[in-house]
C-alpha cells in the first residue's frame, strides 16, 4: 500500500519516487495501518533481489529501483500505474503505455525490467543527461499517446522498433551483395561445367572462386566484424563505445627495399614429332633486401561526440571510423624522414596505419539482453556463407536491424 512521497538525489541525478509501498497482511483490517491510506493494488511479497546501480546509465536504474517497490527486481503493472499515479490515465490509456514499457515476460504475466527501461529512455537520458529521470519517464507517455516526439524524446515510442528495411540495407551494402552473389554463382557453375567436361582447369577456378567468396564473407562485411563483436546491454554498448575516447592513437610503420634483377635460364620442348631442344630463357624476378619497422603512440587530445546509441531496432549494427587532425602535428614529416632514412636500394615499398587499441571497427549492439531470434547468431551466418547463400542472410539480417555509425576524432601533436 502506498503510504507517502519521497524524493531523494542519488548520484547527481533526482530520482523520484511518488509512493512508498509497506508490507500488511493479507486479511489485515485497514485499522492496523495507522494513518489514513489509499489501496491501489496488493500483490505477494516476494525475496528482494541485489540492487547494481552504478554505471554509465545509473540515473536510469536508479529510477527503476524506486519504482520497484516490493524490491523483487521487476516492476509490475500495479507499481507502475502508482507511479503514474498523478497522471490520472484512464485505463485504456495506462494500457497502452504499459505494452510498451512491460517488454519482458515473467511467468505468463507482463512485466517491466531495468533494462526495458534502459532501452526506452536510454536514448534521451544520453542527449539531456541533466533531465530527471522521472521527467523523461512522462514524456514518454506522453510520446505513446500520442504526442510522438517531445523536448528530450526525438521519436516516436508508440511504435515498435523496425530495420532500416530491405532497400535502405541494399542501398548501403549492395556492392558487397553483389560480389558474393557473382562468386555464390560462379563456384557451382564451374564444378558442375569442370564435372561435365572433364576438365580439371575448372574444377581448380571453382576452389579458387570458393576461396575468394569464403574470405570476402568473413573478413571484407560488416555483417561479419559486427556478429564477431556482438555486445549484449545498452550500459555495456556505451562502455564499450566511450573507451577508445581516452586513448591516444597507435602507429605502426613498415619498409621494405628491392630491386629487379635479370635472370637467364634454360628449359627443354619438345615439338610434334617427338624431337626435344633446349631454349634460353630470360626473366626478371624482384629480390628484396632491407627492411624496417616502427611503432609507437601519437600524443592527442579527443574531439569525439558523445555516443548517443540509436534505438530505431532493439538490435543495431554499429560502425565505427578514426578521424585524425595532423593540421597541428610533425606526424606526417616524422613518417617520411623515417622512410626515407630507411631507403637502401632502388625501390621502397612503404605502409602506415593508425587506430586506438579498443576500437572495434564493428559492433552488434543488442540493447535488450536476450532480445536477438534464433537466426541472429553466428551459428547462422556460418552455416549460410559455407552453403553459398551469404548475400541473401546477409541482406535479410541488415534489413532487420538498425544501423549507426561512430567516428572517433583526435587532434594530434608532435611525436
Amino acid at each position: 500500500c502506498p503510504v507517502a512521497s519521497a524524493a531523494f538525489t542519488a548520484c547527481h541525478a533526482m530520482v523520484v519516487a511518488r509512493n512508498t509501498g509497506t508490507s500488511v497482511r493479507q486479511q489485515a483490517p485497514l485499522a492496523e495501518l495507522g494513518s489514513p491510506v489509499r489501496i491501489l493494488w496488493s500483490q505477494p511479497r516476494q525475496s528482494p533481489l541485489p540492487r547494481h546501480v552504478g554505471g554509465t546509465l545509473h540515473a536510469i536504474k536508479a529510477q527503476f529501483f524506486s519504482m520497484d517497490l516490493d524490491k523483487d527486481g521487476r516492476v509490475s503493472a500495479g507499481e507502475f500505474r502508482n507511479f503514474l499515479w498523478h497522471l490520472n490515465l484512464s485505463e485504456r490509456d495506462f494500457q497502452k503505455v504499459w505494452q510498451r514499457f512491460a517488454l519482458s515476460m515473467q511467468g505468463s504475466a507482463h512485466c517491466m525490467l531495468v533494462d526495458d527501461l534502459v532501452f526506452l529512455l536510454g536514448r534521451a537520458h544520453a542527449r539531456s543527461p541533466t533531465v530527471p529521470i522521472d521527467a523523461l519517464v512522462c514524456e514518454a507517455v506522453v510520446s505513446m499517446l500520442g504526442r510522438r516526439t517531445t523536448a528530450h524524446i526525438d521519436r516516436d515510442l508508440s511504435q515498435e522498433g523496425k530495420g532500416v528495411g530491405f532497400r535502405h540495407a541494399c542501398g548501403l551494402h549492395g556492392r558487397s551483395y553483389a560480389l558474393s552473389t557473382l562468386l555464390q554463382l560462379a563456384v557451382p557453375v564451374l564444378v558442375v561445367h569442370g564435372l561435365v567436361m572433364g576438365e580439371v582447369n575448372l574444377l581448380v577456378a571453382a576452389g579458387v572462386c570458393f576461396a575468394f567468396y569464403l574470405i570476402h564473407v568473413f573478413r571484407c562485411t560488416r555483417l561479419a566484424s559486427a556478429m564477431w563483436n556482438r555486445e549484449e546491454g545498452m550500459e555495456s554498448v556505451m562502455t564499450i563505445m566511450d573507451r577508445p575516447r581516452y586513448e591516444h592513437p597507435h602507429f605502426s610503420w613498415r619498409v621494405q627495399c628491392y630491386h629487379s634483377e635479370e635472370r637467364t635460364g634454360t628449359r627443354t620442348i619438345k615439338d610434334s614429332d617427338g624431337n626435344e631442344s633446349v631454349e634460353t630463357t630470360t626473366e626478371e624476378v624482384r629480390v628484396n633486401t632491407h627492411s624496417a619497422k616502427r611503432s609507437g603512440v601519437i600524443p592527442s587530445a579527443d574531439r569525439t561526440a558523445m555516443f548517443v546509441p540509436n534505438t530505431c531496432a532493439q538490435q543495431v549494427q554499429i560502425h565505427t571510423k578514426l578521424y585524425l587532425d595532423f593540421s597541428a602535428s610533425d606526424y606526417l614529416l616524422q613518417f617520411e624522414a623515417w622512410a626515407l632514412f630507411h631507403k637502401r636500394d632502388v625501390h621502397q615499398e612503404k605502409s602506415r596505419s593508425e587506430d586506438l587499441p579498443s576500437r572495434k571497427s564493428g559492433c552488434l549492439a543488442l540493447w535488450r539482453p536476450g532480445s536477438a531470434p534464433w537466426w541472429m547468431t553466428t551459428e547462422c551466418y556460418y552455416c549460410s556463407s559455407f552453403f553459398l547463400f551469404s548475400s541473401l542472410y546477409r541482406w535479410f539480417v541488415q534489413s532487420q536491424v538498425g544501423e549507426q555509425t561512430y567516428t572517433y576524432s583526435k587532434a594530434c601533436h608532435n611525436i
